[in-house]
């Protein structure tokens, strides 16, 4: 193997802010070296059944939805254009969503901001946020060139720990108890 996606992994600390958990290669990698291929395991969840049906209409034909609706996912690429940072160098509010986000850098080069720490992301590098404050900027000083990242939003909910450790003003502030059940949002 002579490549590995970069993997970026946020939690909490003892204090419940946002943090690192873990950075680099993912831990889990399979090699099929006779057909060239190298499978990476990023992440997983064991929860989440969609009902799956021969034809079905359109789902994204209703409002923009964040967060998911119960137990759903909701998957998007988002465009950073640089040039657009706000007084606090973000592009993106900084925000909480009880879910679990797979986000892939497409193309460009994005920071994610988290209370403790920011971290430059370039394409191929993955992340996994785990329901921490966080927001997003495009700080780049190429005109001609965008961030893209594919993410993919699943429901999740706070353990009761974390909920503890929060506290009720952090958990009234996620996009879930502003939009219960994952209703559009404009």
């Amino acid at each position: 193997m002579t490549w590995s996606p970069r993997r970026v992994v946020t939690g909490h600390d003892e204090r419940g802010r946002s943090v690192v958990l873990s950075e680099g290669a993912p831990p889990v990698h399979r090699e099929i070296a006779d057909a060239g291929v190298s499978f990476f395991e990023l992440w997983n969840t064991d929860g989440a059944r969609a009902e799956v049906a021969a034809d079905q209409p359109e789902p994204t034909q209703r409002p923009l939805r964040v967060p998911p609706a119960s137990s759903g996912t909701v998957i998007g690429v988002n465009e950073f254009r640089p040039g657009h940072l706000s007084p606090a160098g973000l592009q993106s509010p900084v925000h909480r969503t009880e879910t679990v986000d797979h986000g892939i850098v497409l193309e460009g080069e994005m920071w994610l901001v988290l209370d403790d720490s920011e971290i430059r992301l370039t394409a191929g590098d993955v992340v996994v946020q785990r329901g921490t404050d966080h927001a997003w900027a495009d700080r780049s000083d190429r005109s001609d060139q965008v961030a893209r990242t594919g993410v993919v939003l699943g429901d999740g909910a706070f353990t009761p720990e974390l909920a503890d450790l929060l506290g009720p003003e952090a958990l009234a502030a996620t996009a879930h108890a502003a939009h219960p059940g994952g209703p559009a949002a404009s």
